[in-house]
């Protein structure tokens, strides 16, 4: 009478098995969640994030610069790193790369100095106050190159870096109150 059981080869087969879908799991996993793989889950992640944030300092440095009535600096036909204009307040406004910080920002004329702008500017509308632009404010950025085509219309060339890949940007803007009287 032969009893239920499982021989030792039985047993050393299953135990093969199981380790190596225990192999190929561990593997997937540390594919997908591991923080030195380019395609993993975090590193895609952490990207995705960067990317966001830079579609977001490019689009607050477009409407900001849309609502510009005149470009200062530099004169049409030339180009810089550094973009000076009238906003609607009729105010100086810079706009530079602050190489220290890999960082794009705005900046207000205050007497004879710039200072970085904080808050939005705000213009009378109707019965109260609304804000008009919004600083500019945007990371990664490691050059940055503005051309004047026209005192309303300016080019830009930015790059961005987002995990060691640099992507180059370009647009052009015009200043939708270019003939906007104060």
């Amino acid at each position: 009478m032969r009893r239920g059981g499982f021989t030792i080869v039985e047993i050393l087969v299953s135990l093969g098995i199981v380790t190596l879908l225990i192999a190929i799991i561990y593997s997937t996993f540390h594919y997908i969640f591991g923080t030195n793989s380019r395609h993993s889950l975090t590193s895609l992640t952490r990207r995705s994030f960067v990317q966001k944030d830079a579609r977001a300092g490019l689009r607050r440095l477009i409407y900001r610069l849309r609502e510009g009535i005149q470009i200062v600096e530099p004169l049409p036909g030339r180009g810089g790193t550094t973009l000076v204009f009238r906003d609607i307040t009729n105010q100086k406004i810079r706009i530079r790369l602050d190489s220290t910080q890999h960082k794009v920002v705005s900046e207000r004329e205050s007497g004879s100095a710039w200072v970085f702008e904080s808050t939005p500017t705000l213009v009378q509308a109707g019965n109260g106050t609304l804000p008009a632009s919004w600083p500019v404010s945007m990371s990664n950025c490691t050059s940055l190159h503005f051309t004047v085509l026209s005192p309303e219309s300016v080019s830009i060339a930015a790059s961005l870096v987002s995990e060691g890949q640099t992507g180059t940007y370009m647009t052009v803007i015009k200043l939708r109150n270019a003939y906007l009287s104060l």
